[in-house]
């Protein structure tokens, strides 16, 4: 994956955390995808923690 600017990460990890939310209300998954792409999010938010597993992360959520 190149070389992504903060603010493009933080856009993929809101992206994969607006998904998991729609497909939790949608009953498509569990609670716990939803609950991990909001920890990812916040650390990422918070501590600046890039997942080691970006684009897996963006495209799981």
């Amino acid at each position: 994956m190149p070389d992504l600017s903060r603010f493009q990460v933080e856009n993929l990890l809101l992206e994969a955390l607006q998904s998991a939310r729609r497909r939790y209300d949608a009953k498509e998954c569990s609670v716990d995808v939803y609950l991990k792409a909001l920890k990812t999010f916040n650390d990422f938010v918070i501590n600046g923690k890039v997942p080691d597993d970006l684009a897996t992360t963006a495209k799981s959520g």
